[in-house]
């Protein structure tokens, strides 16, 4: 995927290998580092590339490849791209 930075406006979780939306369970998004839900001072467009307070593991932003991202994440990565 090209540009990710402007992926979705500013939000890179939706196109990192660790997101998830709501896994199914709940009505929050949350990723490998934020598994109950990732905090709005990070969601709104922080750049996840460091490990930051209060979350689990070291997981960081990683590139998903297209195939790997999560239904919902696919499905606006088709609206910003075509």
């Amino acid at each position: 995927m090209e540009n990710k930075e402007s992926y979705h406006g500013n939000q890179l979780c939706f196109s990192c290998a660790h997101y998830y939306f709501n896994n199914g369970e709940s009505n929050t998004t949350g990723c490998r580092a934020f598994p109950q839900g990732i905090p709005s001072s990070v969601y709104g467009g922080y750049n996840h590339r460091k490990v930051v307070n209060g979350q689990v593991g070291s997981y960081v932003y990683q590139e998903a490849g297209y195939e790997d991202l999560c239904p919902f994440a696919q499905y606006l990565y088709k609206l910003e791209h075509g």
